[in-house]
């Protein structure tokens, strides 16, 4: 049986209050509604760095990021990873908080975003192949 000081906290309906959590709360700790499109993110710029790191070190191409390319001279590798996975975190949680309020909005950012990493790592790839192809 529930004492006089618990049945205070409870809501009208016998349920305890929902506690309203800030945006950053939710952002942080609840369920995200767009896991799917902020893994195919993910994924298209891991899928960008290697293709970064192969055309650099076996194909002699270099990056056309002037920032990376800044990046990579002063910090090394390590330092673009950190550059570019901040930028994917950044554009990720820019993408869960405009979800809580237009998740059609947020899921066509992350896939307009996907779609455009997709298209440049395989422009990359294109122009490294035929680059490499003997001449004939």
């Amino acid at each position: 049986m529930p004492t006089q000081a618990d049945q205070r906290r409870l809501s009208p309906n016998g349920q305890p209050p929902r506690r309203r959590s800030s945006w950053w709360w939710a952002l942080v700790f609840e369920h995200r509604p767009l896991e799917h499109e902020s893994c195919v993110f993910l994924l298209v710029n891991l899928a960008d760095v290697v293709a970064t790191a192969w055309l650099t070190h076996a194909g002699g191409f270099r990056e056309a990021n002037r920032i990376a390319v800044w990046v990579l001279q002063h910090w090394g590798w390590r330092g673009l990873l950190a550059y570019k996975f901040g930028l994917v975190a950044i554009i990720c949680l820019l993408a869960q908080a405009i979800a809580r309020r237009r998740p059609d909005t947020a899921r066509q950012l992350l896939n307009g975003a996907s779609i455009l990493f997709a298209v440049i790592v395989l422009a990359a790839v294109v122009v490294a192949a035929v680059g490499s192809a003997p001449a004939g």
